[in-house]
């Protein structure tokens, strides 16, 4: 939706959706799958022209809404002899991202013109819960100790149960 305001000023907003299908990672089934992700993007902004278009201001907000956010990392996978590394693909269960960005261009004299940018950006998981294995790059680790993310560990088990391997699965909760 657009609105001129004036000859030199247009008010606009937008709603747009998105989707991004779900799919597979390289690990043994059955956890090895991801669903699709869905967003609703928000925006709203003015463009005006001022001083016989000599000044250029723009301002825009934008909140978009996750659903099932695809996110990637390194982490434990299941493999057919116990656990490995790997690279995992998880969907959070929400995030958000809301903006907004300030733009002014002003012309001193033909050839020079003087530009300014301020932004401002808020990206949040809501609600991001995964399972993560206390593997490091050179295998697994020795003490089956939580890895250090700033995330709150809601519960672990032994990643291969009646072996002698001190690999642990960790529940964390990176809300927030």
């Amino acid at each position: 939706m657009e609105f001129d305001a004036g000859p030199r000023s247009l008010l606009y907003a937008t709603v747009s959706t998105g989707f991004k299908a779900g799919g597979f990672f390289v690990s043994a089934p059955p956890n090895n799958s991801f669903g699709p992700e869905t967003l609703t993007a928000y925006t709203i902004g003015s463009k005006n022209r001022f001083l016989d278009n000599r000044l250029q201001l723009k301002v825009e907000a934008c909140y978009w809404d996750y659903k099932d956010q695809q996110i990637s990392f390194v982490g434990g996978t299941q493999t057919p002899t116990g656990v490995g590394s790997g690279q995992i693909t998880i969907n959070a269960g929400q995030a958000e991202i809301y903006g907004a960005e300030a733009e002014l261009q002003f012309a001193v004299t033909p050839r020079e013109i003087f530009t300014a940018n301020v932004q401002y950006l808020h990206g949040e998981y809501t609600s991001l819960n995964y399972t993560y294995t206390s593997l490091n790059y050179t295998g697994l680790s020795a003490t089956g100790a939580p890895i250090r993310s700033g995330c709150a560990v809601r519960g672990s088990r032994l990643a291969n149960p009646g072996t002698p391997s001190t690999a642990r699965f960790y529940d964390l909760d990176c809300s927030g």
